[in-house]
């Protein structure tokens, strides 16, 4: 090994800049590679003896700061600076106390302490600045950009960023790709994603042209989590393959750890159980390698829940045991109460209710002391979930009550903080705006004016859209209704998410929708929407009931059929298939498909390919297929009545729509709405509403939802004979409008179970189905409360 003494001898004394980067990365190695020599030199050769004004004198000053630094000595670390930068500052060596604040700045966002590193970097931008030293200002803007993004201060990074792209430019520095991709990451944590994947792919780019490939992988990486948040498993799977196909040297392999991870929890959610685990324990061998501990519990946490899946309880409990280990020694409070959540889940799984409840409590206790707001709503739904199969209606209520306080407030919180960052953006580039209309004023002044004018106004006309809607939701039903002649009506949440999914989902052409909800909650309609927003809107959109189409027209009515091919085939036929061509496919009930027709469809699906019947050759398809059902599809794949890899194919990117009785805050919209659809359709002249409707209506279940309301709305429009709606012209059944009479859960479940095996001649299957439970629950319940036919 090099002696701490010999780093000086070979280092130039002609280029300042190059002897400090040096100094630092050789240090940083001594360190690694014999720490006790390390620190046998700096004990040997104490700061204070270094009184002289010279450059030896300097560099033991950083080499003692650096080793301080290792050892989280702060008061030393201080005092070794304050040395380096007195001796520097009597030599006259200007560039070195620039680049030592730089150094520093670096080190301590390593060390991921951001707020110490941001004020050596600010030190370092005003000293570059001040000198107009543009080609040294450029590195230190983007690492700059990159802490105040982690302390999340997007207002300052975002415009720090931007100056170093344009300084990189000028001067042809490498770090553009370091500005390109720190600016894409900020947008990736504003959720703005169409411009975070923008940036990465011209740091990729620029990575290419400058045949520099350091971040190659981490950008691949980053693109992946990119389409990992939007769902997209696909293209995130590609691109952490690729982020792993482009790391060509072991020194970049502990940066791999991450993304080998992220492939495991890709495979975990495709159920990939095998492969899942192979992947999280390459991670952990290279966490194992390079002492990345936190990396290596996060992996031993995926592991359990691979073993917990294939019910190998013993493994499962034995991973998590490791995490929740490493996690007490690290006293990490968050994830501990992470690890305890899943260790009550796999006891649930087991079927072990009081030790799992016993569980749950003590992660629900140390999540609450922490005030860790999404962890409570995570235990929180676990508990509902053990209280409704151990059958205790008094816990399921409480449990089900602070859900949902916990997911109002939370919401209510995460919709401030995201308009909070729309403004923050909003008057960042603003800013920015106003100083390119200074630096440009006599340079094509009117011209420029003109369009900052038009930018401004833009921009002011987004912001009062947002203020006005609540992140675009009436802006974007507006725009729905005027191009397809409906609306999505409703303020609740939900609906504002079903919108925002829209949206997201419409973006992605190839990609297959599964729309789940009740019966009338407006399923077809949600679809017609994606179809309308995505670059098929121009092409066909064919919405077929498959419960209708009988299995011995399957092949016919889908595949389609030529002349003579059967008798009665008189002429050539399109199938739904090849009429959907490059358009959208929408089928609804899909629950209801025979064993033998879901194998057909997933051929088609898999293959993209069709043969008409009667013909022996191969037509390509394109479509979008989106599809609806009412069923739980889930617990079909359980009890083999649905296959789990159409399933997969089908769900893709999964639109849950809740029930009515679950977003009460629509009623009086879709009632307004309603009534004015039908007083203009039927020609009454109704302008006022009686407030006792509203009340009555919020009061009542609905288990037909938007569907049955629209009905008791349209009835109620018939019978009035005068221009204010009356209670009195609707018929709204009685036990919604007994507010007083309470009805034990026992009594209301045994009625609901009787009707549904009344309605459907005791048939187990379908009145499962009418309850949205399956035929097991079903069966469970009919010997709780003794029910033979």
């Amino acid at each position: 090994m090099d002696s701490i003494e010999s780093i000086l001898d070979r280092l130039p004394d002609d280029h300042q800049r190059k002897r400090m980067q040096q100094l630092v990365i050789d240090c940083k190695q001594l360190i690694l590679e014999d720490e006790d020599a390390f620190a046998t030199f700096v004990e040997e050769h104490p700061l204070d003896s270094n009184a002289g004004v010279s450059q030896a004198a300097a560099d033991h000053a950083v080499i003692a700061l650096l080793y301080y630094f290792h050892n989280e000595d702060d008061n030393a670390v201080n005092r070794c600076f304050q040395r380096a930068f007195e001796v520097l500052e009597a030599c006259n060596q200007l560039g070195q106390i620039d680049m030592l604040h730089e150094q520093i700045g670096m080190l301590y966002l390593e060390y991921q302490e951001y707020a110490s590193g941001t004020v050596y970097l600010e030190t370092a931008r005003e000293f570059y600045e001040n000198r107009g030293e543009d080609k040294y200002l450029g590195p230190v803007l983007a690492n700059l950009g990159m802490s105040y993004r982690s302390l999340g201060d997007f207002a300052r990074a975002l415009p720090v960023l931007k100056q170093s792209i344009e300084i990189s430019k000028r001067h042809k520095l490498v770090n553009l790709i370091y500005a390109y991709n720190n600016l894409a990451s900020v947008y990736f944590r504003l959720m703005q994603y169409d411009k975070a994947l923008e940036f990465y792919q011209l740091a990729l780019q620029t990575s290419q042209e400058m045949d520099h490939d350091d971040l190659i992988s981490s950008i691949y990486n980053n693109m992946a989590n990119v389409y990992n948040d939007l769902g997209v498993l696909n293209q995130a799977m590609l691109h952490y393959k690729k982020s792993l196909e482009s790391i060509k040297s072991q020194e970049n392999l502990p940066t791999s750890s991450s993304t080998l991870s992220n492939i495991g929890i890709v495979c975990l959610r495709e159920k990939r159980y095998e492969e899942a685990e192979m992947w999280f324990k390459r991670s952990i061998d290279l966490c194992e390698k390079h002492q990345l501990k936190r990396n290596q519990a996060k992996n031993y946490l995926e592991i359990s829940k691979v073993y917990a899946n294939r019910k190998d309880f013993e493994k499962a409990f034995d991973y998590v045991g490791r995490a929740e280990k490493f996690y007490r020694e690290a006293s990490a409070p968050y994830f501990i109460a992470d690890v305890l959540r899943f260790r009550g889940r796999f006891l649930l799984m087991q079927n072990d209710y009081g030790a799992a409840e016993s569980v749950f409590l003590e992660s629900l206790e140390v999540a609450r002391k922490h005030d860790f707001q999404s962890q409570i709503q995570l235990v929180c739904e676990e508990m509902v979930v053990l209280y409704e199969q151990t059958y205790n209606p008094e816990q399921l209520i409480k449990y089900q009550k602070l859900l949902l306080q916990g997911v109002r407030s939370f919401d209510e919180q995460e919709y401030d903080r995201k308009l909070a960052n729309l403004q923050v953006v909003f008057e960042a580039e603003q800013k920015e705006r106003e100083a390119e209309i200074y630096r440009l004023k006599t340079i094509e002044l009117e011209k420029k004016n003109q369009e900052i004018f038009v930018q401004k106004q833009e921009l002011e006309r987004t912001l009062d859209q947002l203020r006005k809607s609540e992140i675009s939701y009436k802006y974007l039903n507006q725009e729905i209704k005027e191009k397809l002649g409906f609306t999505i009506i409703g303020e609740s949440q939900q609906m504002k998410r079903i919108i925002d999914l829209i949206q997201r989902v419409a973006a992605t052409p190839t990609t297959s929708v599964l729309i789940t909800g009740e019966t009338g909650t407006g399923k077809e309609l949600v679809a017609r929407a994606i179809h309308e927003y995505s670059d098929r809107k121009g092409k066909n959109f064919c919405a077929v009931n498959v419960s209708s189409v009988p299995e011995t027209l399957f092949e016919s009515e889908f595949f389609g059929y030529k002349k003579h091919a059967f008798t009665g085939a008189k002429e050539d036929k399109a199938g739904w298939f090849e009429i959907a061509n490059e358009g959208t496919l929408f089928l609804d009930e899909v629950g209801t498909w025979q064993s033998q027709l879901q194998s057909k469809f997933l051929r088609v699906l898999e293959n993209r390919k069709i043969i008409p019947v009667g013909s022996d050759r191969e037509i390509p398809v394109d479509f979008r297929l989106v599809s609806a059902t009412n069923d739980n599809l889930q617990s079909m794949i359980e009890d083999g009545s649905f296959r789990a890899d159409l399933y997969y194919r089908l769900s893709s990117f999964v639109v849950n729509i809740s029930p009515l009785r679950e977003r009460v805050e629509d009623i009086p919209v879709l009632l307004e709405f309603f009534v004015k659809h039908y007083s203009t359709l039927l020609n009454k002249r109704i302008n006022k509403i009686e407030k006792q409707i509203e009340s009555a209506l919020m009061s009542y279940s609905f288990p037909g939802n938007v569907r049955e309301l629209k009905n008791i709305v349209e009835r109620a429009v018939i019978i009035s004979n005068s221009s204010t709606l009356k209670l009195s012209c609707f018929n709204i059944p009685d036990s919604a409008q007994n507010d007083d009479i309470v009805t034990p859960l026992a009594v209301l479940e045994k009625d609901m179970v009787l009707k549904a095996l009344k309605l459907t001649g005791f048939h187990q299957r379908n009145a499962a189905k009418l309850l949205s439970i399956t035929p097991k629950s079903l069966e469970r319940r009919m010997i709780k409360y003794e029910i033979k036919r």
